[in-house]
């Protein structure tokens, strides 16, 4: 069953929740409150000079020691077939929640947008692979996870608007009654943050980009928050939240990849398009309060 979530209209406020690791149910790490965040968040900006990044500034690399460990093991590989018929590649990440079963990617990844009001197509037989490693006899070391609901923003669906490019999606417990988040652990998140605090900030994006190596294992890339810009979607009612850019470079199967503190202590968007403008550049969608719509409904 798809579902279709219409955007959030309520007042901004930043909401924060911790991360969790594998194998501990319910036991929250000691995480910095977030509002202590938001005021490191601050100063760090503050300090940071407003000069132009280019991909110099970035670092890349695939994961090294273990990959299957926390949090590699809370990022993977999200697969779907489209309505065109073929079976694509995106990224995605456990976010942590109440029933410990969502996922969120990029809203192109489960639904192909609407036009002026038209709704977009559903894809179908989506499923998640965390920690996917295909450099080692196309290991799934935690199992393949099929989606039982979907949701997306009406941003997307209806206009696709890439400032709304965000989706999430549920999937049930495996064959031993385990919940996703319990197996793999979840990444903490902020929603309704000020997104210009960020600016300078160090960030950290990790994915399947199809020009590392083909995808085949996980990637990430380190470096500041580039700025934030509109792209304009003129065709689009809605309130356009502002994207972040990075020059990291990462091209397709990379879409849905969370962007991330260096800490990895909260994830605050996810990558949504490469390449526009800037060979090198890299889009992400903010977690602002459409998505924390989003994310509650996958919750229920």
């Amino acid at each position: 069953m798809s579902r279709l979530m219409r955007r959030d209209m309520s007042t901004k406020k930043q909401r924060g929740c911790n991360i969790i690791r594998p194998g501990r149910a319910g036991r929250l790490l000691t995480m910095i409150a977030m509002a202590s965040i938001a005021l490191s968040l601050n100063s760090t900006a503050q300090s940071q000079t407003t000069r132009a990044y280019t991909a110099n500034d970035y670092t890349h690399d695939y994961v090294r020691g273990d990959p299957y460990a926390f949090p590699h093991s809370a990022m993977g590989t999200v697969f779907a077939k489209w309505p065109d018929g073929t079976t694509r590649r995106c990224s995605g990440s456990v976010y942590n929640s109440p029933r410990g079963n969502v996922v969120v990617t990029a809203g192109h990844c489960l639904n192909s947008g609407g036009t002026n009001g038209s709704a977009g197509r559903w894809h179908s037989d989506v499923r998640f692979v965390p920690a996917r490693n295909m450099t080692v006899l196309n290991v799934y070391p935690y199992g393949v996870w099929y989606a039982s609901q979907l949701w997306t923003s009406t941003g997307w669906s209806q206009y696709s608007d890439k400032h709304f490019d965000w989706a999430a999606f549920a999937v049930p417990t495996n064959a031993s009654g385990q919940r996703l988040q319990d197996v793999v652990g979840a990444l903490g998140w902020s929603f309704g943050h000020d997104s210009t605090v960020m600016r300078g900030k160090q960030m950290m994006s990790a994915g399947y980009p199809g020009n590392r190596d083909g995808g085949r294992r996980m990637w990430y890339c380190t470096g500041p928050q580039g700025g934030l810009t509109f792209l304009g979607e003129p065709y689009s009612p809605y309130y356009q939240e502002p994207l972040h850019t990075t020059h990291c470079g990462h091209n397709g199967g990379a879409s849905g990849s969370p962007y991330l503190d260096r800490s990895v202590s909260a994830a605050y968007g996810v990558m949504a398009y490469s390449g526009i403008f800037n060979p090198d550049m890299n889009w992400y969608t903010d977690n602002q309060d459409y998505a924390y719509t989003v994310w509650k409904a996958a919750t229920q």
